[in-house]
């Protein structure tokens, strides 16, 4: 029900208003502030030497991968390492495994490693590097791991050419045709781009 329109509504009106007013200061803040307040880091994690280092992936366990400078850049090109961290201790990933960028809550790891200027897709596993299939084509890059190891991605297969999509499962890798599988889920789901046409495949 409106106000009645006497001057003891018009008051009565002004007074809520001016509490409101009042009250918004106290009350609001803005997103930053509320972002600076709320959020604190509980680590920080440094590179192993020189200042690059880049996070890719984090699982449910807290365990985190990614990228870091492993020498001072002091002129002379070194390689960057695969890093895992995890309970506050870094682990280098050795020149075996130049980026990790996706790590599962069993603890398994997908990576790269630049060999001639190529990348080569790899799975880390009980200490253990598995190439993902890189017989005979350019590039392969991995997009998806889910917690039964199963890999998706896609391959370079001729020179130029476009990329091919790939299921990694079991040692055995399978072929998708033109285009990209971007993620799978742990039900064995997994979603392939296409470019021509343009759609999105769901698989599984």
């Amino acid at each position: 029900m409106p106000l009645p329109r006497t001057p003891v509504g018009r008051s009565a009106a002004a007074g809520v208003l001016a509490l409101l007013a009042a009250a918004l200061p106290a009350t609001l803040a803005s997103p930053a502030q509320a972002a600076d307040s709320a959020l604190r880091p509980s680590h920080v994690i440094h590179p192993i030497a020189g200042d690059g280092i880049a996070a890719a992936a984090i699982n449910d366990r807290g365990q985190v991968v990614g990228t870091t400078s492993v020498a001072p850049d002091n002129g002379q090109f070194v390689p960057a390492h695969g890093f895992l961290w995890q309970h506050g201790r870094m682990t280098d990933l050795g020149p075996a495994v130049q980026n990790a960028y996706l790590i599962n809550n069993r603890g398994q790891m997908v990576g790269t490693r630049d060999l001639n200027a190529v990348a080569h897709a790899l799975l880390l596993r009980h200490g253990t590097v598995t190439e993902l299939g890189n017989l005979g084509v350019d590039f392969t890059s991995a997009h998806g791991l889910n917690e039964h190891t199963v890999v998706v991605g896609d391959r370079q297969v001729v020179e130029g050419g476009q990329p091919h999509g790939f299921r990694w499962a079991n040692g055995k890798l399978t072929d998708l045709g033109e285009g990209s599988a971007v993620a799978v889920n742990n039900r064995g789901q997994f979603v392939v781009n296409r470019n021509h046409p343009s759609v999105v495949e769901i698989y599984g």
